[in-house]
């Protein structure tokens, strides 16, 4: 529905949703963990509250012809 850029992460491995600090908002989990060359120091998890989709972002692909 629509594509988020995160700063900073390099390879995103996962990601899920689930609660956060704030109460009755859901926030995405984005697992920046990926090290496929066994060369990093430190992974990453964001917390990132879940984007609203807008109508205007999302094209329905039955309707849109």
């Amino acid at each position: 529905m629509g594509t988020y850029a995160i700063p900073g992460n390099t390879d995103n491995e996962d990601i899920a949703i689930g609660p956060g600090p704030v109460p009755n908002v859901s926030y995405l989990y984005v697992g920046d963990i990926g090290d496929n060359g066994l060369t990093r120091a430190n992974i990453k998890v964001y917390q990132i509250p879940e984007p609203f989709v807008y109508e205007r972002q999302y094209t329905n692909p039955v309707t849109a012809r």
